[in-house]
């Protein structure tokens, strides 16, 4: 749908945002009076803008490891980002490399990267939900806390 299609809109001076190319599963952060959208990809990559239609890149913030025991080696994406006590936590989902597609979505787990700054870069925790599923997830938040159900693995 063209802005000038949505009835809800037509005849409002909306600007389009724009960016270089076309980027999956957007998630926008409001920090202190910029806004930050985070991408899905390996690497995971970040814009920054301060009135939504003008962006700068960021840059990559979040790569899918290259160690063989890791949880997060491909498919690095969906990725949704929370400030807390003074860390912002990247929640995302990745899996394990495998020959076998069934293998790898079976290894898919929601994990989380830590930083001291909206712009990353941000850190693999090595901790990862004990679910396997195929769509990132917010974390539950009740009594003031975020919850995100410890790994088995």
């Amino acid at each position: 749908m063209h802005v000038g299609e949505n009835p809800a809109i037509e005849g409002l001076d909306v600007a389009q945002p724009r960016l270089e190319h076309e980027l999956a599963d957007p998630f926008v952060l409001k920090w202190n009076g910029q806004y930050f959208v985070y991408f899905s990809g390996s690497p995971i990559v970040a814009y920054q803008s301060t009135d939504l239609v003008h962006w700068d890149l960021v840059g990559p913030v979040l790569q899918a490891s290259d160690s063989p025991n890791a949880w997060n080696q491909i498919d690095v994406w969906a990725p949704e980002v929370v400030y807390r006590n003074g860390k912002f936590y990247m929640y995302y989902t990745a899996s394990r490399k495998s020959d076998d597609w069934r293998v790898g979505e079976m290894a898919r787990r929601i994990g989380v990267a830590v930083s001291d700054s909206p712009r990353g870069p941000f850190v693999d925790s090595g901790k990862t939900c004990d679910l396997s599923i195929t769509e990132s997830i917010p974390p539950r938040y009740s009594n003031r806390r975020y919850h995100l159900p410890p790994s088995s693995s």
